[in-house]
């Protein structure tokens, strides 16, 4: 099929676009599902790619397309690019926060590959095979020449013990290496159960036979491997990256290999080589490949289908696991369904306080307060800046979205929640001083959603419907007045409670209901009971004006 074309898959009339930018087999435009329309572009024309992402919702991302500031502006309706690969390098992920938009990889799926690959390649310089290969077709048989060593019983030294240098270290134990391994972020019970002692930078590489580097070249780790460490390995030692030379002095490697202080290396090159890679590949003791580290037919399938999940999921208004830009915070299973809640709590806090609070604290309560959940507070910033603008808010802009208003946000942790196991607590200070206080929890093994506290009363109500709060002093036939205007607005009440205060007094009435409250009924009702304070809040999160206002504790 060519690669600038359409497919639809079930629906011509589907209501979501996804450009497949780059090479996808006909096994990841399944992994999409039905009920998409699904575009190709190789990326390669720039025009063609422009064209494209302007009516694209979702991007699949492979090696070559590049998704710059450009492109992004270019696609008004965009809500994901997902990268099939490790490698975000074509991707401004700068320019996508900023429209909110999510970008995802795929490291997990290309990891085995790449330790294959590294395996693979430490074998090619200990037994000489690609020389012996290359000599052999020449027409000589030079097989002293081309001796090699035994991997058993040396030692391989791993210079980042990620998921790619720990699966790196059980496929040589096998071979009878011992594996010692520089990573100062690995933990200490993890490398003792893959069978690898940890040691400081100096000591591995004057213990290695053999070095492999899994780090990234960039950074911190940019030129890693430079004249001094190279002076501290055995002559004898053969070095191994499938990850380019960015972790190398290039100029101290090449001289290293030329007089000998290095025995040999074997390198996996990127596309945008260092002009010293060049030199390197020509010399006899060095192993190059065209950067085959990811290129396996089995890679590519697995970064597809974590890419077509991803997509998936950012259409269903959702987030996965591999999301980059949600500024640190992980999606885990016990925390996901909060996210729903927490955004639904800012949404109401909104509508309550009258406009977007200048400070917002967010409360994890009981044994929420013990999980990985920094991700609540970009929900409850999404909910409370939700609302009409160019680009709408999520979890990924949200910070930069409060950044931009001035608004100031805490997150707070209490091993207490009252009542409940678990609940989730905000607060809203508006800039005249007054605030707005709401909590909600997941009850019962469905867990639903449930709003248990609102300006200073308890109560239990769904909070994903339409709702509306009514304040007033407590007295007898405020209910009844107020329904009888909903009546007559043609208003069913779903759901209603009834919070009353002694001390104070007053009264809150919190309803749900089949409709919006409009704007008139929700002020004649509040007129009504003379009450100090009324808001709605649509399904879906579209706050409505307040009526008569007041402030809260």
């Amino acid at each position: 099929m060519p690669l600038n074309s359409r497919v639809v898959a079930k629906s011509a009339r589907s209501p979501h676009v996804v450009l497949l930018a780059g090479e996808f087999t006909a096994e990841t435009v399944r992994e999409l599902g039905f009920g998409v329309t699904v575009l190709r572009c190789d990326g390669t024309d720039r025009d063609a790619l422009l064209a494209a992402l302007a009516e694209a919702d979702a991007v699949l991302v492979g090696d070559a397309p590049v998704i710059d500031a450009e492109a992004i502006a270019a696609a008004p309706e965009l809500k994901i690019i997902a990268r099939a690969g490790a490698a975000l390098g074509n991707v401004d992920v700068a320019a996508a926060t900023e429209r909110g938009i999510q970008v995802t990889d795929a490291p997990e799926a290309e990891a085995l590959s790449v330790a294959e690959l590294t395996v693979g390649m430490l074998l090619a310089v200990a037994r000489n095979i690609p020389q012996a290969h290359a000599a052999l077709t020449a027409g000589a048989w030079q097989r002293s020449l081309y001796s090699g060593v035994e991997l058993s019983g040396k030692v391989l030294g791993i210079v980042g013990l990620g998921r790619v240098g720990g699966l790196v270290a059980e496929r040589l134990r096998a071979f009878g290496m011992d594996v010692v391994a520089y990573d100062p972020y690995a933990a200490p019970e993890r490398a003792a159960a893959l069978g690898v002692r940890l040691a400081p930078f100096d000591q591995v590489l004057a213990a290695a036979d053999f070095l492999s580097v899994h780090v990234p070249g960039t950074g911190e780790t940019a030129g890693l491997l430079d004249f001094d460490a190279l002076n501290r390995v055995r002559p004898e030692v053969r070095l191994v990256s499938v990850s380019g030379t960015g972790a190398f002095d290039t100029n101290e490697l090449y001289a290293a290999l030329k007089e000998g202080r290095v025995a040999a290396a074997a390198l996996d090159l990127s596309a945008a080589r260092e002009p010293a890679d060049a030199a390197l590949a020509g010399l006899d003791n060095v192993v190059v490949t065209p950067g085959l580290a990811v290129r396996s037919d089995e890679a590519g399938q697995r970064a597809g289908a974590v890419a077509a999940e991803a997509v998936r999921l950012a259409l269903a208004g959702e987030y996965g696991p591999n999301v980059v830009n949600t500024h640190g915070h992980a999606i885990g299973d016990t925390v996901r369904p909060w996210l729903a809640l927490t955004e639904r709590l800012g949404e109401v806090l909104t509508a309550a306080a009258g406009s977007i609070p200048q400070h917002l604290e967010v409360r994890l309560l009981g044994d929420l307060a013990a999980e990985q959940a920094g991700i609540l507070e970009l929900a409850a910033l999404k909910g409370v800046l939700s609302g009409p603008s160019r680009h709408p808010t999520s979890l990924v802009n949200a910070p930069l979205r409060a950044r931009e208003r001035g608004m100031t946000v805490r997150l707070v942790t209490e091993t207490e929640a009252g009542s409940h196991r678990s609940a989730v607590a905000l607060r809203g200070i508006r800039a005249d001083g007054g605030s707005v206080r709401l909590a909600g929890t997941l009850s019962g093994l469905r867990r639903h959603p449930r709003l248990i506290e609102a300006f200073g009363h308890e109560l239990e109500l769904p909070v994903d419907g339409n709702l509306a709060f009514v304040s007033y002093p407590d007295r007898p036939g405020a209910v009844g007045a107020i329904g009888e205007e909903l009546a007559d607005a043609d208003v069913n009440i779903e759901s209603l409670w009834v919070a009353r205060d002694a001390d104070t007094g007053t009264a809150l009435a919190a309803l749900v209901t089949d409709v919006p409250v409009a704007k008139d009924v929700l002020a004649s009702a509040a007129a009504r009971v003379e009450a100090s304070h009324s808001c709605t809040v649509r399904a879906g999160g579209k706050p409505q004006p307040s009526g008569p206002s007041g402030r809260y504790r």
